[in-house]
């Protein structure tokens, strides 16, 4: 057998070794990994005091559409509250921004560096607690000027 059939060998048997029987990914540690993708709709409860240049605020998530805790539309599910660092006299763009959020069966959190503020955000989901815990994927806040939170978990 030549190398190159031998190696197309190895990379369909690791292909097949990294898909479980219902098609899901597996991940290193042979446990299927899913994508979760779901939408909250976000109430503004208040921007909290913080600290000079440290600014919080938080805002109430509920339920719209389908979502994975199976509430019906409307019905409060959880909060996140964010931590963001302003530079000294510029608002427009912040720093070290945090987003904590609680929802029913656990926490997610996620985290940028840089943001433009008062426009769409991206950040990365760095951990979660629960049936979040081991939680990566990204967090959308407000995209086409919508109230809503997108989270899109790659796995948990």
């Amino acid at each position: 057998m030549s190398r190159l059939a031998i190696l197309g060998a190895v990379a369909a048997m690791c292909a097949v070794a990294n898909t479980s029987a219902d098609g899901a990914q597996v991940n290193g540690r042979g446990h299927a990994t899913t994508v979760l993708t779901f939408t909250l709709r976000v109430v503004r409860v208040a921007t909290l005091g913080g600290s000079p240049g440290r600014p919080m605020g938080e805002v109430r998530l509920f339920a719209s559409g389908n979502n994975p805790f199976h509430w019906p539309g409307k019905t409060s599910l959880g909060s996140t509250t964010y931590h963001w660092l302003l530079p000294d006299g510029d608002t427009t763009v912040a720093y070290e921004f945090n987003a904590f959020t609680q929802l029913p069966g656990g926490t997610i959190t996620a985290s940028a560096a840089k943001l433009p503020m008062n426009e769409p955000a991206t950040l990365a989901i760095t951990t979660g607690t629960g049936q979040f815990a081991g939680a990566t994927g990204v967090l959308t806040i407000g995209p086409d000027g919508k109230s809503v939170e997108i989270f899109k978990l790659a796995s948990y």
